[in-house]
């Protein structure tokens, strides 16, 4: 399995929805990172995470973390 590691901070706070079938809790925030070079705009993802991880992502994390 590979792994990618990248220092984020918070733009929007997580929001929790489950799904249809078995109640499954999934987290959706957005955050930011800086380029790899000076000039480099920062840019943004939208993070998800399932099960477990999401219900630690809505009760851990915070915009601007």
């Amino acid at each position: 399995m590979n792994n990618c590691l990248l220092e984020v901070q918070v733009i929007k706070a997580p929001t929790i929805r489950y799904t249809q079938d078995n109640q499954t809790p999934i987290a959706e925030m957005e955050v930011s990172f800086d380029g790899l070079r000076p000039e480099d705009k920062p840019s943004q993802l939208k993070v998800v995470g399932w099960g477990n991880i999401a219900q630690e992502l809505q009760n851990r994390v915070q915009p601007g973390q």
